[in-house]
């Protein structure tokens, strides 16, 4: 179980949030379970996707696609930073889609404060 203790770094690109929790591997699991639940498939290197890029470069803000990265880092003494970066701009779908980027790494930013 992990329990929030509080957030370290924020901006308009990414998030740093620090946990109370006895691993990182416990903590990739928690990750992964909460980013499946919201429709996320993990390609690897702790990226995140949902959507599908070549679809979003066709219909553009018709098409949802995110790329997130979110990468846990043990600290010792039970604590682990966790580092919540968007990995695409939303340029694709312009104006609409650098707005819908935005809004879902806010999501995510409300969905780790509660975790």
């Amino acid at each position: 179980m992990a329990t929030f203790i509080k957030e370290e770094f924020l901006n308009d690109n990414d998030y740093t949030f620090l946990y109370q929790c006895s691993s990182d591997n416990e903590f990739r699991k928690i990750i992964e379970q909460t980013m499946l639940a919201r429709g996320y498939r993990n390609i690897g290197d702790d990226v995140y996707e949902k959507g599908n890029g070549t679809l979003r470069m066709l219909f553009g803000a018709f098409y949802k696609h995110y790329k997130m990265e979110i990468m846990p880092q043990y600290l010792g003494d039970d604590q682990v930073r966790v580092s919540i970066k968007k990995r695409s701009s939303g340029f694709a779908g312009g104006v609409f889609g650098i707005n819908q980027i935005q809004k879902e790494l806010r999501e995510l930013y409300m969905l780790f404060k509660v975790l």
